[in-house]
């Protein structure tokens, strides 16, 4: 499978988001937790 650069950078955009966002929420509950008991 061949695809142009523009939808390679489409596609790699959108797998990192879906990797990225879950972990992002993750670390920002924490923090807002560790906040919040002190």
């Amino acid at each position: 499978m061949f695809l142009l650069p523009d939808q390679q950078l489409r596609r790699a955009d959108r797998v990192m988001r879906q990797r990225l966002v879950p972990y992002v929420h993750e670390t920002l509950s924490h923090c807002q937790l560790r906040a919040f008991r002190q």
